[in-house]
């Protein structure tokens, strides 16, 4: 991901503290569509907020600001957030799709919920099939990144040869049950290759898209057809969407059940994972994962969004990112876990 690697090449140039802002600036909200908006009004108080309770590196922070508010003042939001590393030398950008808290934070970079937000932004794979027609959408929850349409090919021109023939005028008739025979097995034969096909281009948008996972939908015998051709990955569905529904209709409908399928899928993580180092398994939390941050043995870090600790976890965070650790960011229900539990967690390589 270029925006993935742009922030670790932000961590390599860092030898000095970082101001970090995030601003909900989503222009339909009604209290950013005032005179002065709400964001603006935060991130002036938070900036001289900052002056007022930083008592160390004042030099440098006194640089910095003035290109803070001078960027402030002349930023027209495009998106929904807007996320801001200001440094000495170093300014970088990010504009996000979904709402992120106002926060600020001046050392080392913030980039726990810059994080969150491209978890949340992240586009899956919509699947509407039926029997004869497939659309795959390369999907996010702002609308279609992209869609194909796929038909099945039915040679529909033999049909009358293939079916009963009509009664003679003797009062006789013709048996065709062989022919009804072949055409069903070929009906059948062209519905797998059909099948086939969707997987195909499944395998081909998944090397273009970072899709997290597949949504299928439509005829649920047809979805569950398709399903044993896909290659292992995670399967949400098949949940019915009528047909009439317009694209709006259908990510109002669709939207909402991946979002509560991937925080299941963080308290579940969370939950296995401190339950693994409860059983002397591959995996840490608490204390003992700065010591195996400090002996390279972190796999997969996992952090709360909110957390008391904010220096510690964003200083976690970016030791990890340097050294080419995954890291998950949970939220809701997973955070409060991992917070009542040791406030973070890792699985381990050994």
């Amino acid at each position: 991901m270029k925006t993935l690697n742009a922030i670790k090449q932000l961590l390599q140039d860092i030898h000095k503290p970082i101001l970090s802002l995030y601003l909900h600036v989503d222009p339909a909200l009604r209290e950013n569509q005032a005179a002065i908006p709400a964001w603006r009004i935060w991130s002036k108080n938070a900036l001289n907020n900052l002056v007022d309770r930083t008592t160390d590196q004042q030099n440098a922070l006194a640089e910095i600001l003035p290109r803070v508010k001078a960027f402030i003042e002349g930023y027209t939001p495009t998106n929904k957030s807007l996320v801001l590393f200001f440094g000495q030398d170093i300014r970088q950008m990010y504009e996000v799709s979904s709402a992120v808290k106002n926060y600020i934070f001046f050392g080392n970079p913030a980039l726990v919920p810059l994080l969150r937000a491209f978890d949340e932004a992240a586009p899956f794979l919509l699947i509407d099939v039926t029997y004869e027609n497939a659309v795959l959408s390369v999907t996010h929850r702002d609308g279609f990144q992209y869609q194909l349409e796929i038909n099945i090919d039915i040679p529909r021109d033999e049909w009358r040869e293939m079916t009963l023939m009509p009664a003679t005028a003797a009062g006789g008739f013709i048996r065709a049950g062989s022919h009804r025979d072949r055409f069903e097995d070929r009906i059948e034969e062209q519905q797998e290759r059909f099948y086939k096909e969707i997987a195909e281009e499944v395998a081909t948008l998944r090397k273009k898209h970072p899709v997290k996972e597949i949504v299928l939908a439509g005829g649920e015998k047809a979805a569950h057809s398709v399903h044993k051709y896909l290659p292992e990955t995670t399967i949400i569905g098949p949940i019915a969407l009528a047909g009439y529904l317009s694209p709006a209709e259908i990510l109002a409908k669709v939207v909402p059940i991946v979002r509560e399928h991937r925080l299941a899928d963080d308290v579940k993580l969370v939950q296995e994972t401190l339950e693994l180092d409860r059983s002397g398994g591959r995996a840490a939390r608490g204390t003992a994962v700065l010591d195996a941050m400090k002996q390279h043995r972190v796999e997969l870090l996992i952090l709360p969004l909110i957390s008391s600790g904010e220096a510690l976890v964003n200083s976690l965070c970016s030791e990890s990112l340097i050294a080419g650790s995954q890291i998950k960011v949970v939220t809701g229900t997973a955070a409060e876990y991992l917070v009542d539990d040791s406030g973070v967690a890792a699985r381990l390589y050994y």
